[in-house]
């Protein structure tokens, strides 16, 4: 059982079928497990959306010990929220909060210093090291090894909600 949940986790791009009720959910015991093991406590998807990238934009699984790492969010790409959006950052294997510098364990619409450009596109900067003075309002502080990123919308839109929202990818800084 273990081996299989291991195998299922990169395949996870949306929470949406790992946090609904017993009564939904029924027999379905891969996905009751998986949303303890990727993320205990989530919500039905009318309170909130998860999504994730297990794998970059290579499909190869992200590590900023090799890497570093952005994700584009063009214009009206943002998630609509009537709360708040964020992306956390979790260390592997233990899917600890990583320690940084800054103190900021995750990024999102309530961060005082994120940065929209002009034409309404926003980059958000996933690495060890700082982006540099400029960029580092958007930076989410990674660890110097594997790491998986989560991004939650509270109070999600219609879009979002039905799954047919997705986050950009993750993509590696050449």
């Amino acid at each position: 059982a273990l081996k299989r949940i291991d195998q299922t986790i990169p395949d996870v791009h949306d929470a949406a079928k790992l946090y609904l009720s017993r009564a939904n959910m029924q027999k379905d015991y891969l996905n009751r497990t998986m949303g303890v093991v990727i993320g205990q406590w989530g919500n039905d998807t009318r309170q909130a959306v998860y999504q994730g990238w297990p794998l970059d934009a290579q499909g190869v699984p992200p590590d900023s010990s090799k890497n570093k790492y952005t994700i584009t969010f063009l214009p009206g790409q943002l998630p609509n929220y009537r709360f708040f959006w964020s992306i956390t950052m979790y260390g592997l294997p233990e899917r600890l909060l990583v320690p940084n510098p800054i103190q900021r364990y995750s990024i999102g619409s309530n961060s005082p210093d994120l940065k929209i450009a002009a034409d309404g596109s926003m980059v958000i900067y996933l690495q060890k090291d700082s982006p540099g003075a400029d960029n580092e309002g958007n930076w989410l502080p990674a660890p110097d090894s594997p790491f998986s990123a989560v991004l939650r919308v509270y109070g999600p839109g219609e879009a979002e909600q039905a799954g047919e929202w997705k986050a950009p990818a993750l993509e590696r800084v050449k």
